[in-house]
């Protein structure tokens, strides 16, 4: 995608374009184009808004759990050795994670209840914000449980007071790769 959009950026010849590789997803590429559009406001320079944007890239931490890892080994984004049709055996809830800019999923922890790894993304959201500087967003992005992910998003906004949590609805190709009830 990255590539792609480069390509067509170029052909515009009287629009000023910047092309960023994410290396995120649903809420994280959402949080930067809020903040992307926040500097915007402030009056900061395309260029400006580029520079500070890169710096915020890696510092995106992105934490999700599926229903199942099945949809997620189907559609290629992990290897067998992963864990795809494991999960399935244990029936464990596995949590999630792209962080530090890589683009890669990772498996950080697991659950033994939905309910359970909601806990546990809070938990780790908690040990990862300690001794950080507190961000401006926190997103919850959830695909078919709209339910869960308003108490998730209202849980998190009780654990952090002073940051805003924004909630969305995950786009249908997020639904194909991570399948029902992700968040």
């Amino acid at each position: 995608t990255y590539k792609l959009v480069n390509r067509q950026a170029g052909k515009f010849r009287d629009l000023q374009v910047e092309v960023l590789d994410s290396r995120s997803s649903a809420a994280g590429l959402g949080l930067l184009v809020c903040e992307a559009v926040r500097l915007k406001d402030e009056g900061l320079s395309l260029s400006q808004i580029k520079t500070r944007i890169e710096v915020l890239i890696p510092q995106v931490f992105q934490l999700f759990t599926v229903n199942s890892l099945e949809h997620l080994y189907k559609s290629g984004r992990v290897s067998p050795e992963f864990s795809g049709y494991m999960s399935l055996l244990l029936s464990f809830k596995p949590i999630l994670s792209l962080r530090d800019g890589k683009g890669h999923i990772e498996l950080i922890s697991r659950a033994d209840t939905i309910e359970g790894a909601y806990d546990k993304l809070i938990e780790i959201l908690h040990r990862y914000l300690d001794g950080k500087p507190e961000p401006r967003y926190i997103g919850v992005v959830y695909n078919g449980v709209a339910a869960q992910a308003e108490i998730l998003a209202q849980t998190l906004g009780r654990s952090f007071p002073h940051i805003n949590v924004l909630i969305s609805e995950g786009h249908p190709v997020l639904g194909v790769h991570l399948g029902p009830q992700a968040i």
